[in-house]
């Protein structure tokens, strides 16, 4: 990794052994464009098919010169980011259940007026944005612009199998592993049938037994 200083503070909030898995893996990742309306089925489905594009595109399999105990290292190494990374704990409904989530996850940092990276100690995003209302008002114009630069810094900052990318207005897919140059494109043709396939799919899950849920 390119050892700027947002990487080398982010090194040191997470941990050394979390923060190698970066150093030492490479996901492939897809941005596939979507409506409003269909990011809750399309974020919902791909996590939920992330153990079988693990297993497809399982391709890290040697960490260090050694076998790993795991086909994809990377999903290995990272378990310690728990809420942040892999699969997460609950489907979403919708974008504003989405959005709630995360504001439920600890804000690791902001940018202070220097553009540094600048910790945040034990606090939700949440309640850090509750703490901005009181300090600068409701209303206050300045505040809701510098709350939402802040957001999508720390959305960016969540790592799960599929994400919207409220800055792209995007699915993010990124399961994967990186896959060998004769198939690189791969793993993003099978994230993105997923992604078009996403209502049959689903109605497939329901029919063999997975309920609407």
């Amino acid at each position: 990794m390119t050892p700027r200083p947002r990487y080398l503070t982010m090194r040191d909030l997470l941990g050394e052994e979390v923060w190698e898995a970066w150093c030492v893996t490479a996901s492939d990742q897809i941005h596939v464009d979507v409506c409003k309306e269909e990011i809750p089925r399309v974020n919902n489905l791909v996590n939920l098919l992330h153990p079988l594009v693990v297993a497809l595109c399982g391709n890290s399999a040697v960490l260090g010169g050694e076998i790993s105990p795991f086909m994809c290292a990377r999903q290995g190494l990272m378990r310690d980011l728990g809420y942040r990374h892999g699969m997460p704990l609950t489907p979403i409904s919708s974008l504003r259940d989405h959005i709630a989530k995360i504001m439920d996850f600890p804000f690791l940092w902001i940018r202070n007026d220097d553009g540094q990276l600048e910790v945040i100690e034990d606090r939700t995003f949440e309640q850090w944005a509750s703490e901005q209302e009181t300090k600068h008002g409701s209303n206050s114009t300045t505040r809701l612009d510098n709350e939402y630069d802040c957001f999508l810094l720390h959305d960016h900052y969540v790592w799960h199998s599929a994400r919207p990318r409220n800055k792209q207005g995007t699915v993010e897919c990124r399961a994967a592993c990186q896959q060998p140059w004769s198939e690189h494109m791969s793993a993003a043709a099978l994230h993105l049938g997923m992604v078009e396939n996403s209502e049959g799919i689903w109605s497939l899950i329901q029919e063999e037994g997975g309920g609407e849920n």
